[in-house]
């Protein structure tokens, strides 16, 4: 039994099995079954919760009712609610969907106020009950075969369906008659028979005054008198098989009582073992798990399982961390102190308060390693020993010799037996807190700190004196990491940070050991060590060949573990012992319960958090758009709480634990993948997933058909557009020659006509200069003519003379020669003169001409025929003429024409 009491340092507790309980759903969980894929269905106040083992969901009936009643049958689940009976179904996005039956009732509508408490299939027909009536649905149709006041159970036993009642007892329906339960004569004549339930060739039954039996279809026999007793104290509710030999009750008040039916013994199982509650609405047996709708949630029982839990719910335990079975008793080292359990009783050992580290059998004694110090346990108390100079982490001892070595808070202790006593020295040589030894021979150990240090110690086994100490805490090996030291075939080898390390003594270095890379060794013994591995969630048990010889998981165990403080402890060849954070869990290793396996099943997928049809279990086809998040759903048939995991292979490539049966991927890019979803516990079993992620509608084959098109026209147009340029680009070069031709052209014409202008200027310039020569002798002959002229011989010859040189000089041919000279170097000269100043006279003209040449007022004047005076009269008259500013001068203003 089980019972929780304080009464100073003891308290009354047996161990129990794994019990996990879950909060989702509601207050007052009215019914529990079990799907065909082992999905577990509740009917609750709020609807009808499933569980897949992974995570809860809720359905809630259209009318938000209660749901009273739950029975599963093949891909149908029915339901019972108030004035309403239906089925639910999944449909091909996994969701369940509710079907009424309400229609189906004919003219037997259900009875005012009624509420349809139990649910059972007879002959392909489903049965279900109120108080008041029975109801059949034969597939299309809803009957009330029967009705009776109080009706109070329904089953099925050796093809009859029975149902009790408070009124008339035992009753058979036999088709559409009912009639009294004629297989006992002692059986008929119950009246008051509060529950019926039936096992095969067993029938239980409870009646109110007489209590409860059991019918074999031959002999009816009552049950224990405790047994009844503990039945109507606790209030019967719910009852169920768990085989030929074991019936759970669930009782009102006090949790459940498992009976065997062969020992007739029973044990109970309630609030203070670990339920929710005491509370049990229903139950169901399905493998190995008991199911208990509770009045406030759920609770699963291992009942096959082989762990058995001590868990204390008080605290006062505290974190055990270390388990010894000594003298047929359990000895427990807690944080808290050191604790017996023997008989169901938990009792502190007097004067043990503290925390202890470990316990250790030596010599047929138990050694305590204590924050106190190193004791013994003796007599219900322990015992110091002589020479204990600091708190203890755990003892070791050698095959070889009778001496202890500790591990303390400030070094490393020696125990050795003096005159009959234990007396403890000291190493010296090693003032640290030292946590793990290992030897590796007679003169040799290997010591690890509580931090980052590692030891070599060579030592003088006579007598105990240090010779040398190696120090390895600066090794890049253990640079940033604790070292932790095991010992496997006499042999010491390093953890570090998940590595392991062999030490040659021949080549002086680590050397790694690859094949237990993520394990952690938790406990061993003659020739097997069991190994941890925290990243699987798996324990393992090798020989000490490192063969493999055996495996599980079990998540509720591990959740419970020590962390950093792992440890499996032997309690006999068949038994093992695991030191929890709230008590410890015992394994038997014998007869382990057979747990039909099956592969984790993807349930539900989310595309952008759209729930999709997954009716194509392997193959999943995506849009590019629809990759950006992905989210299933996974559970495994029948497994709950397993530790699930994914493989995704392709474009992208992850390895993942799966959380609450969830996982989503974000982002994926366009390609194939393969996911693996498997049970960790179990990794040969997966399903496997295959996912296309379609190429964005811009990568798509017909897309790329027509970038290949548009690729053929850009290619044909540009081989167009540079032919079309390098012919644009010849033309221009063309031009460009030709222009360059034409420019060079005109450079030469122009070349040569500044060539003839200077020419002509020149010509110009020298036939001025020779008519103003002419002109100049011609006057200064005039002048000596006309000085001589009156003593001239003959005045008329020379008067002659002087007439025809005055013609000479007046001349209009020398201006005309000019002239015609000077319009062929300044073309419209005179034309533009004449249209600026058209009241300038000829001579004016000819003086303008004259002075653009550049001729002076002295060159100007035989020209004239006038003297230079004249010359300068005429163009100071002239500039007037023109308006010119005495700042202008005439071949800067004559330039402009």
């Amino acid at each position: 039994m089980v019972y929780l009491c304080l009464a100073s340092s003891l308290q009354a507790q047996s161990l129990s099995p794994e019990i996990t309980n879950y909060a989702f759903g509601s207050s007052q969980n009215w019914g529990v079954d079990i799907t065909s894929d082992g999905r577990v269905a509740v009917a609750n106040n709020s609807g009808l919760s499933i569980y897949n083992g992974q995570f809860w969901t809720l359905y809630e009936l259209p009318n938000k009712m209660i749901v009273r009643s739950v029975f599963s049958d093949g891909n149908r689940i029915f339901t019972g609610s108030y004035e309403e009976f239906g089925y639910w179904e999944e449909n091909l996005l996994g969701e369940h969907v509710y079907f009424s039956l309400k229609e189906n009732f004919g003219k037997d509508k259900p009875l005012q106020g009624e509420e349809f408490w139990q649910i059972v299939k007879f002959n392909d027909t489903i049965f279900f009950r109120s108080f008041g009536a029975i109801y059949a649905f034969n597939g299309s149709k809803i009957n009330r075969i029967a009705t009776s006041s109080n009706i109070s159970g329904l089953c099925v036993y050796k093809d009859k369906l029975l149902f009790s009642s408070l009124d008339t007892g035992l009753n058979e329906i036999n088709n559409t008659l009912v009639v009294p339960y004629e297989g006992n004569e002692k059986i008929a004549s119950f009246n008051e028979v509060t529950h019926v339930v039936s096992f095969d060739d067993l029938i239980f039954l409870n009646t109110r005054q007489l209590g409860a039996f059991l019918y074999n279809g031959i002999v009816i026999q009552k049950l224990p008198v405790n047994l009844n007793k503990a039945l109507k104290n606790f209030t019967l509710n719910k009852i169920s098989f768990g085989n030929k030999n074991q019936i759970v009750f669930g009782t009102v008040k006090n949790g459940i009582i498992i009976y065997n039916i062969q020992n007739q013994t029973f044990k109970i199982l309630n609030k203070q073992s670990g339920l929710r509650n005491n509370t049990i609405l229903d139950l169901k047996i399905d493998n190995n798990y008991l199911w208990l709708a509770l009045d406030n949630g759920i609770s699963k029982i291992d009942i096959k399982s082989n762990f058995l839990y001590f868990t204390d719910l008080t605290g006062v335990l505290g974190t055990v961390y270390d388990v010894a079975f000594f003298q047929n008793k359990y000895y427990l080292a807690s944080n808290t102190g050191v604790y017996t359990f023997e008989d169901n009783l938990l009792k502190l050992i007097n004067d043990s308060e503290g925390h202890s580290w470990n316990l250790f059998k030596f010599e047929n004694k138990l050694f305590c390693a204590h924050n106190n110090g190193a004791f013994i346990i003796r007599d219900k108390k322990l015992v110091p020993i002589k020479g204990s100079f600091s708190g203890v982490y755990n003892y070791f001892s050698r095959s070889d010799s009778n001496d202890l070595f500790l591990s303390t808070y400030s070094g490393i202790g020696v125990l050795k037996t003096i005159q009959n006593e234990y007396v403890i020295s000291k190493l010296d040589g090693l003032d640290v807190p030292i946590d793990k030894l290992v030897f590796e021979n007679d003169s040799t150990l290997w010591a690890t700190d509580n931090y980052k240090g590692l030891y070599k110690v060579l030592y003088d086994k006579r007598n105990s004196i240090v010779n040398k100490i190696n120090r390895f805490s600066g090794h890049p090996m253990i640079k940033d990491h604790k070292v932790e030291l095991e010992e496997l075939n006499g042999k010491p080898y390093f953890l570090v940070n998940g590595n392991w390390y062999t030490y040659s003594k021949i080549n002086d270095r680590f050397q790694p050991v690859g094949k237990f890379y993520g394990k952690k060794l938790l406990g061993k013994k003659s020739s097997k060590f069991w190994l941890f591995d925290n990243t699987k969630s798996i324990i393992s048990c090798f020989n000490y060949k490192l063969e493999l010889e055996d495996d599980f998981s079990n998540k509720f165990l591990f959740s419970r573990f020590v962390r950093g403080y792992e440890k499996l402890i032997y309690k006999n060849d068949s038994t093992v012992v695991f030191n929890l954070k709230d008590g410890f869990s015992v394994l038997s290793l014998n007869n382990k319960a057979i747990t039909l396996k099956s592969k984790p099943i993807i349930h539900k997928v989310f595309v952008n958090r759209e729930l999709i049809d997954n009716s194509l279990p392997n193959n999943l086809e995506l849009k590019h758009k629809d990759a950006r998040l992905l989210t299933l759903e996974v559970f495994t048939p029948g497994a709950y709480e397993n530790i699930l995991a994914y493989n995704l292979n392709g474009e992208v490539n992850l390895n993942e634990d799966i959380q609450n049966g969830r996982f989503t991927f974000q982002n994926l890019p366009a390609g194939n993948y393969n996911l693996e979803v498997y049970d960790k516990g179990s990794p040969f079993l997966k399903t496997t997933l295959q996912i296309k992620v379609l190429p964005p509608w811009y990568l798509s084959l017909l897309m790329k058909i027509v970038y290949v098109i548009l690729l053929l026209f850009v290619i044909y147009f540009v081989a167009r557009y540079q032919k079309h340029q390098a012919k644009k680009d010849h033309l221009k070069v063309q031009m460009h020659l030709k222009e360059e031709a034409r420019k060079k052209l005109e450079q030469v014409e122009k070349n040569n006509l500044i060539n003839e202008i200077k020419t002509r200027k020149k010509e110009l310039t020298n036939r001025t200069a020779s008519i103003v020569q002419k002109n100049e002798t011609i006057i200064l002959l005039r002048n000596e003519l006309k000085r001589l002229e009156k003593s001239s011989p003959n005045l008329t010859r020379t008067k002659n003379i002087l007439h025809r040189s005055g013609e000479q000089l007046d001349s209009k041919n020398d201006w005309t020669l000019f002239e015609t000279k000077f319009n062929e170097l300044n073309e419209d000269f005179f034309k533009s003169l004449s249209m600026a100043f058209p009241k300038l006279t000829t001579k004016d003209r000819k003086l303008c001409a004259y002075i653009k040449v550049g001729l002076t007022s002295k060159e100007i004047a035989p020209l004239l025929g006038i003297t230079t005076r004249s010359v300068e009269l005429q163009r100071y008259r002239l500039r007037k003429k023109l308006n010119l500013d005495a700042q202008i001068t005439f071949i800067e203003f004559l330039d402009q024409f």
